[in-house]
């Protein structure tokens, strides 16, 4: 889990422990106020602009059989981090 202190925030240190090639400048998008630390409110507001969860979970699950596996989440990831319309866009 990445909120590994379970204060309903996420620091980048704790998403770093969680995502060893996360980078700095991709996390601070979701953080509205520059604190350092992601609150599920500003995640909330940063994600709902990419559609619903379903949405997100369609274009995952790459070969649709109802199930996102961890490469399908890793293929996903890496999509969606190097592009500028998505979640983590660059």
């Amino acid at each position: 889990m990445a909120d590994a202190n379970q204060d309903s925030k996420i620091t980048f240190d704790e998403w770093k422990a969680a995502n060893p090639d996360a980078e700095k400048r991709k996390f601070r998008q979701p953080d509205r106020n520059r604190d350092g630390a992601v609150t599920p409110q500003e995640a909330k507001r940063h994600f709902d602009r990419y559609g619903t969860l379903k949405d997100l979970f369609d274009r995952i699950d790459a070969n649709n059989d109802g199930y996102a596996t961890r490469e399908e989440m890793l293929l996903a990831i890496s999509g969606l981090i190097g592009s500028k319309t998505a979640p983590f866009g660059g």
